[in-house]
Parts: structure tokens; C-alpha cells; sequence
């Protein structure tokens, strides 16, 4: 769309130069009167922002209404006409709000506005806040609360903004994420490294519970979930990586070994295009269907792009959740790849150590602690075989569905059956140790 532009709107180059002018003269000034640095630094930041607002404002002044003409020829061949009168839109962005008005195109008052030259040409955001501000919003509201992130840009900025506000950005910008990873270029193949491991788990999100109706009236139905309670939200990651060699000793090495703070840590492969994606979704009947669907849907479209022909053996690393195992036979067939299924149980070791008594019999005396050097070194089996697991987990389970065997001759392995007292697994099932990557 072509706008129709007025000659005669320039900018205001006088007034910017006074401006200008007085920020120098504040500079020069608070040297004489012996200002402080931090007087110094707040006076110009404020200053700055000031400067910045009356550029940006000079800038939109020079499209003025952006008045196309009478009609404008749209993509699919239609000729909206321009409505009569001006319509105001807001744009807030880090120097500040602004004002347009602008002219809009459609059949008539009163019906869907048709077309926007000049948001067009300017290629405004849907809403009101600029694209820098949702950034830098966006950067914030993942590790803080939404007030105490208008609260912290306010100061920055000298505006605030509301939590509704920064309720609706974040659920507008989670809409673009499938086509953020659909346009995803494809890592190139000689980045990438042999093998192709597949993680997923699930992290609490706290919910923020409603406002507490009066006394005598009902809140409404939160379909079973009570307010103020946890969520859970399924993280998937996909990533390449090459082989790491190892003895069984040198893997208990690593993972019990305590280095000097000054000697550097070995080298070792590191993962190639790592990329992380969550989701927090739920149906009608507030199950997690949504979201297993969702990341593990993902995870098999990497599997597919980055393992196109099926060279690449694929782990699957997850923890005992009996959902996700589920979705991955439906996800991950076998028949694209040889996948090999490694039960993480890292992070349920300090839950072994506090009630031993869950998984060992009453009837046991003395019980040294579930997890040492030495009591792993005493059931480790295939002394002579390097592992070259590459998963990122210190001890796991492992069931490779070809042959569990086949992972065990590679690995550092103890039988999930042995008085080590671990619950056995309902299939034929390994505990390698490896540390993380």
C-alpha cells in the first residue's frame, strides 16, 4: 500500500537541536557545580529517554494520517474505500505512549475495518505494546511476577504497565510458538553430532489461585483443580552429541570424584543444537493430552528432520513417569530408529536416602547408603567394556527395545534385581551410570 505523503512535514530539527543542546549544557553544568556521578547518570538517562520520545514522535509526524487514497487494491483483488474520519490507536513502546490517527479502509462504518496503510507500513504489532517492549517483558515475566515486572521496568522506564496487560502479551506471543519451531531452520548434518537423544519432563508451575468471593456466595467451578495449586508443564529437549568412551572405573570416577575448584574439568562432547521447548496445556477434562501431544509431537518431527534416514541410534531419557513412557512408543516408534530407553533416577536418589526403609526389607540389619562408590563398584559388571553412553543423566535405568543386552555389553551396569534393593522394572531393564552431560 502506498501512502500518499505531505511534502511539506519535516522534522523538527531546530527543536531536537535545542534539546540536544540543553543535555550538553546539563552535562557542563553539573561539572561546575561538582554533581555527583550518580547525579550525572540519572540526569542524562532521564534526559535520554526524553530525547528518544520526541524523535520517535518526529518520526511517525512524517506519515501523518497515512491516507492511501480513496480505495486500496488489497492482496485477494478487493478495493476498500477509505471511511470517513480518523480512528485513534495507542502504541506504547520504551520511550513512552503515542497517539495515531490514522486513516482505515473498509465497506462501511460500523463494519470490520478492512485494511490500515499506515500500520502497515509501519508494521505495528496487533496490540498496543511495541515489539522491543514484549521482548523485554518477555525476558522478565519467565523469572518474576507479573507486578513485579511492571514494578522494575517503571523504574527503568518512568511508566507503568498493568498485569492484565502483561497477562495478555504472554498469551498472544505462546500462539506464535508452533510456527516459531515450524520455521526453525534444520541444523546442518555435518554440525551434528552421532547420536540423537530425546528428553522430556515435567515441572510444577505454580498457579496463581483466584481473588476469595464473599462470604455466603459460591466461587465459581474450577473444573476439580483448586486454586494456589502446582500445574504440571512438560519440557522437552532434542540434541545430537558424539560418543564418550569410558572404563566403568573411570565412569564412577567422575561421578564420585571430588576435583580441586582450580583443575579444569575434562573434556568431553558437547550436545550439538540443543533446543529446549515447553508446554502447559490442558483439555475440556483439564487432562495433559494437549501438551504430551504437543511436545512429543515435537520431539518426533526433530527426530525426523535430524535423523532423516535413520543412522542415527536415538536415546529417550525421561524419568519413571508412566504417561510419558506411554506416549513415547506412540511418538517414537522403532521403525524410523533404533531407540534405546533410559530411565533417569538421578534426581530420585536423595528420596532413596531418606526412607531406605521404602525399598529395603524390615528385616535388613545395618543398611550402608543406597548409593556409594563402593557398593556400586561391587555389583558394576562388564569391567572390560568402555561405555559410551552420551545421555545426560549420572545413574539410570536403560531398556533398549531390540535388546537390553546390547546397551549393558557397552555400559557400566548393575541389574535393577540385585540386593541393591532399587524396585525392579517391568521389563528387562539395566542401571547404567554415566555422568551428566
Amino acid at each position: 500500500m502506498r501512502i500518499v505523503k505531505d511534502a511539506t512535514v519535516e522534522i523538527k530539527t531546530q527543536a531536537l537541536f535545542e534539546e540536544c543542546s540543553g543535555i550538553l549544557a546539563f552535562v557542563q553544568s553539573a561539572y561546575h557545580a561538582g554533581g555527583t556521578a550518580h547525579e550525572v547518570e540519572k540526569g542524562l538517562w532521564d534526559r535520554m529517554l526524553k530525547l528518544g520520545r520526541n524523535l520517535f514522535q518526529n518520526w511517525l509526524d512524517l506519515f501523518g494520517d497515512g491516507d492511501a487514497g480513496e480505495q486500496i487494491a488489497l492482496e485477494d483483488g478487493r478495493e476498500p474505500k477509505r471511511l470517513e474520519g480518523l480512528h485513534r490507536r495507542e502504541i506504547q513502546n520504551v520511550f513512552g505512549e503515542f497517539e495515531l490517527l490514522r486513516a482505515v479502509y473498509g465497506t462501511r462504518e460500523g463494519q470490520k475495518i478492512e485494511a490500515v496503510a499506515l500500520d502497515e507500513r509501519l508494521q505495528l504489532p496487533r496490540g498496543k505494546n511495541s515489539y522491543l517492549l514484549q521482548d523485554w517483558d518477555q525476558g522478565l515475566v519467565v523469572d518474576m511476577p507479573f507486578d513485579t515486572v511492571s514494578a522494575a521496568l517503571a523504574r527503568i522506564l518512568g511508566f507503568e504497565q498493568s498485569v492484565h496487560t502483561l497477562e495478555r502479551n504472554q498469551r498472544e506471543l505462546a500462539t506464535a510458538a508452533g510456527d516459531f519451531w515450524k520455521e526453525r531452520p534444520i541444523p546442518p548434518a555435518d554440525q551434528e553430532g552421532e547420536i540423537l537423544v530425546c528428553t522430556a519432563d515435567g515441572k510444577g508451575v505454580a498457579m496463581r489461585g483466584g481473588a476469595k468471593a464473599p462470604k455466603g456466595i459460591e466461587p465459581p467451578s474450577t473444573g476439580g483443580v483448586r486454586p494456589g495449586t502446582k500445574k504440571m508443564a512438560l519440557v522437552g529437549a532434542a540434541y545430537t552429541i558424539d560418543p564418550f568412551t569410558r572404563t566403568p572405573e573411570e565412569v564412577l570416577e567422575a561421578l564420585f570424584r571430588e576435583a580441586p575448584a582450580s583443575e579444569p574439568p575434562p573434556f568431553r562432547p558437547r550436545p550439538c543444537y540443543k533446543f529446549v521447548r515447553a508446554a502447559l496445556e490442558r483439555d475440556d477434562r483439564d487432562s495433559t493430552a494437549p501438551q504430551v501431544e504437543a511436545i512429543f509431537g515435537w520431539m518426533a518431527e526433530q527426530a525426523a528432520q535430524r535423523n532423516a534416514d535413520g543412522n542415527k541410534p536415538v536415546v529417550l531419557l525421561m524419568d519413571g513417569q508412566d504417561s510419558l513412557w506411554k506416549a513415547d512408543w506412540n511418538y517414537l516408534p522403532e521403525d524410523r530408529a533404533e531407540v534405546t530407553e533410559i530411565l533417569d533416577l538421578l534426581h530420585a536418589l536423595a528420596y532413596l536416602g531418606r526412607k531406605p526403609g521404602t525399598y529395603f526389607t524390615p528385616t535388613t540389619a545395618r543398611l550402608p547408603a543406597p548409593l556409594s562408590k563402593t557398593r556400586l563398584d561391587a555389583y558394576s559388571t562388564a569391567r572390560s567394556a568402555p561405555c559410551s553412553t552420551p545421555c545426560a543423566g549420572s545413574v539410570h535405568a536403560t531398556n533398549s527395545r531390540a535388546n537390553a543386552a546390547k546397551h549393558c555389553s557397552a555400559s557400566a551396569a548393575i541389574s535393577t534385581t540385585t540386593p541393591i534393593g532399587w524396585p525392579t522394572m517391568s521389563t528387562s531393564s539395566t542401571v547404567c551410570l554415566s555422568p551428566p552431560v
